[in-house]
């Protein structure tokens, strides 16, 4: 296995992307972004394996991609664009580099896909494998909780339970191209739905990212 500067390194290839957005990206102390007449939104998700993931269950590429995917979804939520995003990753003793190349490369690609740049992040090690995202937005005007009212219309922006089937299915050994082939990929590579927080504003007079569940 490789060093953590080497590490370092791979990871700093793979990430570099340049946005009209990010004054400094990856290689220094902090990203600097550029300033935004828009207001900020910014969260903070965490993937700890055996209470988010299971290795068994999921490829590493998977693992890297729905830990983004989910962190984002918070920001379409709200109404939001993605405009920078912070990776933290704590890797057992264990964990190849060609472990490491796979999970970076599926969060790479979901990058790629929401058209976000990956600014910085840490890198250290754990007991456990372990992913903290956080992901920064703009937004005109921000899209809370708080705008719900009674006799207000409820909508969702997909078909509910899909996900938490296709984990159901896994578990119980199904195979991924079976009958659970959808819904074991909207649990292993689910969607932010960044394509609909910019139209959101103009219909929604609340909103919230229901990927725990409706309940």
């Amino acid at each position: 296995m490789s060093t953590e500067h080497q590490r370092i390194a791979r990871i700093r290839a793979l990430f570099a992307r340049t946005s009209p957005t990010i004054s400094l990206g990856i290689g220094d102390d902090c990203a600097v972004l550029a300033a935004s007449a828009r207001a900020r939104v910014w969260t903070v998700d965490g993937a700890i394996e055996n209470v988010h993931f299971v290795r068994g269950l999921m490829r590493d590429d998977e693992i890297g991609y729905r830990a983004l995917m989910a962190a984002a979804s918070d920001i379409a939520a709200m109404g939001a664009q993605a405009t920078g995003i912070l990776c933290a990753l704590a890797l057992p003793a264990a964990f190849r580099d060609d472990e490491l190349d796979a999970l970076l490369k599926g969060y790479a690609q979901a990058a790629d896909e929401l058209g976000c740049p990956i600014v910085g992040g840490n890198l250290t090690g754990g007991s456990e494998l372990s992913i903290t995202t956080s992901v920064l937005g703009d937004v005109d005007e921000a899209l809370t909780r708080a705008g719900a009212r009674a006799a207000h219309g409820i909508f969702v922006s997909g078909t509910l339970g899909g996900a938490a089937l296709g984990l159901v299915a896994l578990r119980a050994g199904h195979a991924r191209d079976g009958a659970y082939a959808e819904c074991i990929a909207r649990f292993l590579r689910p969607c932010a739905r960044l394509d609909l927080s910019a139209r959101l504003a103009a219909y929604a007079s609340a909103a919230i990212d229901i990927s725990d569940g409706l309940a």
